[in-house]
């Protein structure tokens, strides 16, 4: 871990030093001189005549703070070169100290930046409370501190008068206390954890992420943020588009370009996220404050360190898709159905049966042409040949209309990137869980809420008044949401 140490006199019209260590206390770059004077006349105006350390425009806090991230100025920002310098700058949290009790009037970011009006005076400039340093110093800092997972920051005030310089006011500075960048970094906490999935993961996949992940932050005291990738693992869609929001956690679109690049930091070890450097957790690691959490495997490990049960995590359909959905249900009276769905994987490594392999097809009808005939069914499936079939097997059927344009050696099946598909297989969710009864072949978004409901093979015994009540055909309820899981 490295530490920036500044170290500043009891008189802030003077520099103080900063000089960047190693763990063991050894100098590794500085010392350099530095600004943590606030500016009279921004001061007086917000209130702060005095310049109080604890109040907003007051000068630089004493402390302990952490690095947060690092953020580019000039060309290309928001941060104007003039005024923030041309090097970038380093963002720090508060963690303990005189800081922390200035977080109370809102003082939760301070910044270690550069620029100058008057670069040829050879003066620093105050600022509104945060670190101000010449650009080339901070250049040198900056280029060390970048990509370290953990680096703290110290300022403490001390008998340095002797070796510093005088500070120049700025009559025009008054960039704003919390500096502008504020919002964006602090919204996480202390503790936070940043989660995505593979670009080609599905709804149900991502939604079993999400609620391991959430489950975990919730009893461990984490914020959590998901970072939804529009990718066709759903069909190119937002999350708003098809959920709604999901209770404590914060959901960021990004793009299948984004979510790509990101994996590749995975692999790494190491996630630059809006301007932090989040650690990749491993399975068998030890969460640290701050971490970036891959995928299911990450996933589930993080649900396993929480021994109490969870309830389900239920994906919302969004206004518009519900609205669909309960129009369409009340219309087929699917409350008073059976159920069936056949989710025929199209991964031949997939340990979910049926795969598109006629054979395995053909012994899934097997065992649904059991059930009589004249049984009122829901069906739901993304093949074409399997809704064909049982059409033709049930008298009274329904199904929602949908598309099936990805021609296959077995027949055709749903395209996993069409929207409308999606959105009518959201549809069929909502109906399955309505039915009376659900018989679950290759699992669905939130069947873990229908296993009371669910039922198996052999379904010869199944019958029209049977959907009277629910059928367990002998299972407890536990072993039929883990053989929907699998």
């Amino acid at each position: 871990m490295l530490e920036i140490k500044i170290s500043f006199s009891s008189d802030r019209n003077r520099t103080g030093l900063l000089s960047l260590l190693t763990s063991s206390g050894n100098l590794l770059l500085g010392p350099f001189s530095v600004c943590g004077r606030a500016n009279d006349f921004a001061a007086s105006e917000h209130g702060n005549p005095f310049r109080s350390p604890l109040l907003p425009y007051g000068d630089t806090p004493i402390g302990e703070y952490r690095v947060r991230g690092i953020v580019h100025t000039g060309f290309g920002s928001a941060f104007d070169a003039d005024k923030y310098g041309r090097a970038g700058m380093i963002v720090l949290e508060p963690v303990s100290g005189q800081t922390m009790l200035a977080t109370r009037y809102d003082r939760h970011v301070l910044l270690i930046h550069g620029g100058t009006p008057e670069p040829k005076s050879g003066l620093l400039y105050a600022t509104n409370g945060s670190i101000r340093m010449y650009d080339d110093d901070l250049r040198h800092l900056i280029a060390k501190v970048r990509g370290e997972l953990s680096v703290k920051c110290g300022i403490e005030v001390t008998n340095i008068s002797a070796i510093s310089t005088r500070v120049t006011l700025d009559p025009q500075y008054d960039e704003g206390d919390p500096p502008p960048i504020s919002t964006e970094l602090i919204s996480g906490g202390a503790k936070h954890i940043v989660c995505a999935t593979s670009q080609t993961s599905g709804v149900r996949h991502r939604y079993r992420v999400l609620q391991q992940v959430r489950r975990f932050a919730q009893m461990s005291g984490y914020s959590m943020r998901m970072l939804w990738g529009v990718t066709s693992g759903v069909s190119y869609c937002r999350h708003e588009d098809l959920f709604e929001d999901v209770p404590g956690v914060d959901i960021e679109n990004i793009s299948e370009e984004e979510l790509r690049n990101l994996s590749g930091q995975v692999r790494a070890g190491k996630v630059l996220y809006k301007w932090e450097t989040l650690h990749a957790l491993a399975p068998r690691e030890t969460p640290v404050d701050r971490f970036f959490a891959w995928d299911c495997e990450i996933a589930e490990a993080l649900g396993k360190r929480i021994p109490l049960p969870a309830a389900p995590l239920i994906a919302k359909l969004c206004p518009s898709l519900q609205a669909q959905a309960d129009d369409y249900g009340r219309q087929i009276g699917v409350r008073d159905r059976l159920g069936i769905r056949v989710r025929v994987t199209e991964s031949a490594n997939d340990h979910r049966r049926p795969h598109r392999i006629k054979s395995e097809l053909d012994a899934t009808l097997a065992a649904l042409y059991m059930i009589p005939s004249r049984t009122p069914v829901f069906i739901a499936t993304d093949s074409e040949y399997v809704q064909q079939c049982l059409t033709a097997h049930f008298e009274d059927f329904r199904i929602v209309p949908k598309q099936f344009e990805q021609q296959e050696a077995t027949g055709r099946y749903i395209h996993r990137i069409d929207k409308e598909a999606l959105s009518m297989f959201l549809i069929e969710v909502d109906c399955l869980c309505s039915c009376r009864q659900v018989i679950n072949i290759g699992g669905f978004l939130n069947d873990s809420q229908i296993y009371s409901k669910l039922i198996r093979e052999p379904y010869r015994e199944t019958s029209p008044c049977d959907l009277r009540a629910p059928i367990s055909s002998g299972w407890p309820a536990k072993a039929l949401l883990e053989e929907s899981l699998k």
